[in-house]
C-alpha cells in the first residue's frame, strides 16, 4: 500500500500539534492547515486520502470545507464538540462527511478511525482504476457479449457488497467518456429517485430496491452507439427510439438471474420507449421513470437556458398519461 496522505485542519495550533504528534511515525504523510481557505489550496495541489477537520472555524468552517472536496476518493472526518454533533450528523446525511469524532478525542479511537478511512480511500482508488481500465477495454470491444461479461462481473460484485456508489461511479465514468453532456446524470437520477421514494412513503425494502435500480439502470447504454446516447429521447426518430429502447432490457439482464424483482424494475422503467400505452404497474419503476426523464431533460435542455422549466413543463403535460398524478405532484413538491 502506498504512503497515505492525511490533511489536518484546525485553527488552533495546539490541536494541530497534538494531532501531528499522534500521527507521526505511522508511515503517513501529514500536512497541516490552520484555516479552510489554506486547506482548499492544499487539496488542490495534493492527493489527499483523509481529511481531519475541526467543525468550528472562522471563515470556511469544517462542514463547508468538506462539502467542497470534489474527489470521491478522499475520506472526510470532522472533529466536533458535543454541542455540534447535530451539525456533524446532518453533514453525514448530506454526504459531505464520512465520520465524526467528539472533542476531546480518544487517541486509540482516532488512530483506528483514520486507519479505517485510509483503507476505504485506497479501496475507492483501486475501484476507480479498475473502472477506468474497464472503460478502456470496452472502447476496444465490438462484441456485445464481451461487454456483457464485464458488466455482469462488476454488477454482481457491487450488489453483493451493497456498494451502489461503485455502479454509479462507473456509469459516471462511462458517460463522461462517451457522452460528456451526461456527466452527473447517474448521480442526479439516484438522488431524485431517493427523494421521491421518501416523499411517497415507500417501505424501506422498496426504497432499497429503487436505489439499486437507479444505480444500474443506465449500464445498458454501453452497448449503444455513442452518438445515440448523446441525444435526448424526445429528439429521436422512431427507428432510433426502437434501437435505444434495448438498453433497459440489457441493464435488467445483468441482474435477472439473482435479483428478479430488481430486474423487473429496471426492465419496466422506460415503457414509453416501446410505445406501451400505460405507465408500468411497478411503483418503483414508475419512480425511476419520472426521475430519469426529468433529470435527462434538465441536462439536455440546459444549453439553451430552459432545462428545468422545459423539463417541468414536459412532466406536467404528461400528467395522467405518461406519469401518474401522485408522482407528478411529488416531483413538483420536490423541485419547488
Amino acid at each position: 500500500m502506498n504512503q497515505a496522505t492525511v490533511l489536518v485542519v484546525d485553527d488552533e495550533p495546539n490541536v494541530c500539534n497534538a494531532l501531528q504528534r499522534l500521527l507521526q511515525n505511522r508511515h503517513l504523510k501529514v500536512i497541516m492547515a490552520d484555516s479552510g481557505e489554506t486547506a482548499l489550496s492544499l487539496i488542490a495541489n495534493n492527493e489527499i486520502d483523509v481529511i481531519v477537520s475541526d467543525i468550528q472555524m472562522p471563515g470556511i468552517d469544517g462542514t463547508e470545507l468538506l462539502s467542497k472536496v470534489e474527489s470521491p476518493n478522499t475520506r472526510r472526518v470532522v472533529l466536533t464538540g458535543f454541542a455540534d454533533t447535530d451539525r456533524a450528523i446532518a453533514a453525514i446525511n448530506q454526504g459531505a462527511v464520512n465520520r465524526y469524532l467528539t472533542k476531546p478525542w480518544n487517541n486509540t479511537e482516532l488512530r483506528s478511525v483514520i486507519d479505517e478511512e485510509i483503507t476505504e480511500a485506497h479501496k475507492l482508488k483501486n475501484r476507480k482504476n479498475k473502472h477506468n481500465t474497464m472503460i478502456a477495454d470496452i472502447d476496444k470491444l465490438h462484441d456485445r457479449m464481451d461487454v456483457s461479461t464485464n458488466l455482469l462481473n462488476l454488477t454482481s460484485e457491487a450488489l453483493a457488497s451493497r456498494q451502489y456508489d461503485s455502479l454509479i461511479q462507473f456509469g459516471e465514468l462511462m458517460l463522461r467518456a462517451r457522452c460528456p453532456i451526461k456527466a452527473g446524470l447517474g448521480k442526479s437520477v439516484t438522488i431524485r429517485t431517493r427523494k421521491l421514494a421518501e416523499r411517497l412513503g415507500l417501505p424501506q425494502e422498496q426504497r432499497e430496491q429503487v436505489l439499486q435500480a437507479a444505480a444500474l439502470h443506465r449500464l445498458g447504454e454501453l452497448v449503444l452507439p455513442a452518438e445515440m446516447v448523446s441525444r435526448s429521447f424526445i429528439s429521436m426518430s422512431r427507428p432510433d427510439i426502437d434501437q435505444y429502447a434495448i438498453y433497459p432490457a440489457f441493464s435488467a439482464s445483468l441482474v435477472a438471474n439473482e435479483h428478479h424483482e430488481l430486474a423487473d424494475i429496471v426492465r419496466q422503467h422506460r415503457p414509453h420507449l416501446i410505445s406501451a400505452p400505460n405507465s408500468p404497474a411497478n411503483e418503483c419503476a414508475q419512480i425511476l421513470e419520472i426521475a430519469t426523464e426529468y433529470e435527462e431533460l434538465c441536462i439536455f435542455c440546459q444549453q439553451n437556458g430552459s432545462g428545468v422549466s422545459f423539463a417541468t413543463d414536459f412532466i406536467q403535460s404528461q400528467r395522467g398519461q405518461r406519469y401518474e398524478d401522485t408522482l407528478v405532484e411529488a416531483l413538483i413538491m420536490d423541485i419547488t
